[in-house]
């Protein structure tokens, strides 16, 4: 059942919608096989639950820092 959570979750980020993902991964991180990869993932969406490419280029995006940004 975690590995069956576990893919609905990572289809639910894929597909931008954090909320969802983070409930069916919250149910697969209790699994020995699937935990370890079920918590990273919900860690990621915490720290960008846009999905936003933060790390890329400066020059490539729109992207600017500002206070709400830090």
């Amino acid at each position: 059942m975690a590995g069956l959570n576990f893919c609905k979750g990572i289809y639910s980020r894929h597909n931008s919608e954090p909320q969802k993902a983070l409930r069916e991964l919250n149910f697969a991180r209790f699994d020995s096989f699937f935990g370890g990869t079920a918590i990273q993932n919900m860690i990621e969406i915490y720290l960008n639950p846009a999905n936003d490419m933060i790390f890329s280029s400066i020059l490539e995006t729109d992207y600017s820092t500002t206070p709400e940004n830090i």
